[in-house]
């Protein structure tokens, strides 16, 4: 059984249903949320070899529970978490490192 502290809006409504959070219309299970990386839209630095170039991210994809995939505009790839700070970086200055 749900209950208020499991809700995203817990800290807007605070405990007005306590145990029975289902019944509020509101209620939106906080276990739910996936946390992404960047938005589609975002500028990102893409690394080819020697070569690095300035990219958008064109498309996000939920695979799974714990695999989501990015695809940026001019790339053929689609890049996972894993590829974050290897090929793909969210600030040109981290690719210095």
């Amino acid at each position: 059984m749900a209950n208020c502290k499991e809700c995203l809006n817990y800290y807007i409504c605070g405990d007005i249903w306590n145990d029975k959070a289902e019944r509020c219309k509101h209620f939106r299970d906080r276990n739910h949320i996936v946390e992404l990386l960047c938005n589609v839209g975002d500028t990102v630095w893409l690394l080819d070899g020697k070569f690095a170039f300035k990219s958008k991210v064109d498309e996000i994809r939920i695979l799974s529970e714990n695999r989501i995939s990015y695809h940026c505009e001019n790339a053929y790839d689609w890049f996972e978490k894993s590829d974050f700070g290897k090929t793909i970086f969210l600030r040109q200055k981290m690719l210095n490192r």
